[in-house]
């Protein structure tokens, strides 16, 4: 018996030893090649949509009315929202997204923003005092392909860890304010876009170039840089976080936003 032991365990170390030693394979060389010509034209309609909007709650991923902030107090600082928005989109051509702003000097009711718009003065996004229309709270935005355990509240201008993936929101009526780093607002600039399609050419207002979309940097915008674009599916979902600055609230005072807008367009 323990012959045949030894045996089969000599067989397996030559076995071992062969295919180490086996002679690699011949060069290749080419005999000729044929050319052979292909393709297809696609049929469908061709969509530039939301699909649809949502909001949830972050604790437990379910439906929600709006996007609150539950706890917050007087110079707390960035907090995330408890609510994350859901959206779908539906994109099958070149050039098309989906952008993000405030439009708050055209809201309604108590969220009107009424202040100085100027080019030393806050920017009239984010959330305005119900009581003090020229008061208000800076907001920011990020998004994910899918929904975040933990997110992470940050100063979107701290220049360190997560505050690469969030963007500040703009408003439509927001000039430039250097001290700021805020620029004047303009449809298609790639900080205001969520989403994109290959072949979207957006225009900074930061710097004034045109930064255009290709099948690699194209789909959630996930970092604040104008080409760092990525996974694009003609029907995708991406989850959109918000968070807001606490830290110049008044005590007892509602802040609020009625013209949080996402908006599919193509340029």
């Amino acid at each position: 018996m323990n012959d045949i032991r030894k045996y089969m365990t000599m067989l397996a170390a030559a076995g071992f030893v062969m295919a180490l030693t086996r002679p690699g394979y011949a060069a290749f060389s080419t005999k000729g090649a044929q050319t052979l010509p292909a393709g297809a034209t696609t049929g469908g309609t061709p969509t530039i949509a939301i699909s649809s909007v949502a909001i949830f709650n972050r604790s437990n991923n379910s439906p929600a009315g709006g996007l609150i902030w539950s706890g917050a107090t007087p110079g707390a600082g960035w907090l995330v929202a408890d609510q994350y928005i859901q959206l779908a989109t539906n994109i099958n051509v070149v050039d098309g997204a989906v952008q993000i702003y405030t439009d708050n000097t055209h809201a309604t009711g108590a969220s009107k923003y009424t202040g100085l718009i100027s080019s030393t003065t806050a920017t009239p996004a984010g959330l305005v005092n119900n009581s003090d229309g020229t008061q208000k709270l800076p907001t920011a935005w990020r998004a994910s392909t899918f929904t975040l355990t933990g997110v992470n509240p940050i100063d979107p201008n701290a220049g360190s860890g997560e505050s690469f993936l969030w963007f500040f929101h703009e408003d439509l009526a927001q000039v430039a304010v250097p001290s700021q780093n805020a620029a004047v607002f303009g449809n298609g600039d790639p900080y205001i876009t969520v989403y994109a399609s290959p072949a979207t050419p957006l225009v900074s207002q930061a710097d004034g170039k045109t930064y255009t979309t290709n099948s690699i940097n194209s789909g959630i915008h996930f970092a604040q840089g104008p080409t760092q674009f990525g996974g694009f599916n003609t029907m995708a979902t991406t989850f959109i976080y918000t968070e807001a600055n606490f830290a110049s609230a008044f005590a007892q005072a509602t802040y609020s936003t009625t013209k949080l807008i996402l908006e599919a367009f193509s340029l």
